[in-house]
């Protein structure tokens, strides 16, 4: 999972499954009527942006290709979890800018985005020594051993579930990084550019 913030509806994609990180309350009345509305954290929603870059459109009745193909596939969410909503809400909920003032952050559950936009990188991770201050230090560092560009963040998820099973068998002999005999661990994770080398500087003691 990846929490992005949104500080304007274009930041999205259209068709982002997403999930609240805290409830919201929203009035279409702007705030002045009775029909105040609230959303708990960890409603589930479709981002719609049909109606334009200023007008960003939540859609809480999601499609069936969502529930059947994106959910099953999601490690920790449920069916159960998405349709066991609160039956009061509307199946769309109309946003403009100013609500991004309030709602802010999402958790990104699925992303139709452009091939490549997002890799599976994994780093052999280890400890490099700093020097002798304070008895010794030591300080986190990576290298990347592979790349793989992926479609969506679901399918960039799905492959870091594989590829981390297989590094479990490439660590199974190998000592804990904070060991005097490691020789690094590998390690899978999530991001929007190839692997780099980490940290592009040695850091210095403090």
């Amino acid at each position: 999972m990846k929490t992005i913030t949104l500080p304007k509806p274009s930041s999205s994609q259209h068709g982002d499954l997403i999930r609240l990180l805290e409830s919201f309350t929203h009035s279409e009345s702007d705030g002045r009527g009775s029909d105040y509305l609230e959303y708990p954290e960890g409603t589930y929603a479709l981002v719609d942006l049909s109606q334009g870059v200023d007008l960003m459109r939540l859609e809480f009745d999601l499609p069936d290709w969502i529930l059947e193909e994106v959910i099953p596939k999601v490690e920790g969410i449920f069916k159960g979890d998405v349709l066991d909503q609160d039956p009061m809400f509307p199946n769309s909920l109309t946003l403009q800018t100013w609500d991004f003032d309030t709602l802010t952050e999402f958790e990104l559950i699925y992303s139709p985005e452009n091939p490549f936009s997002w890799y599976v990188n994994t780093y052999l991770c280890d400890k490099g020594y700093g020097g002798p201050e304070e008895g010794g230090w030591y300080f986190d560092c990576g290298i990347p051993v592979e790349s793989i560009g992926c479609n969506s963040h679901l399918d960039g998820r799905l492959k870091q579930i594989e590829i981390n099973k297989r590094n479990d068998e490439l660590n199974q002999n190998r000592p804990e990084i904070s060991s005097v005999s490691s020789e690094g661990r590998y390690y899978a994770t999530i991001e929007k550019k190839m692997g780099e080398a980490y940290p592009k500087t040695k850091p210095h003691y403090e």
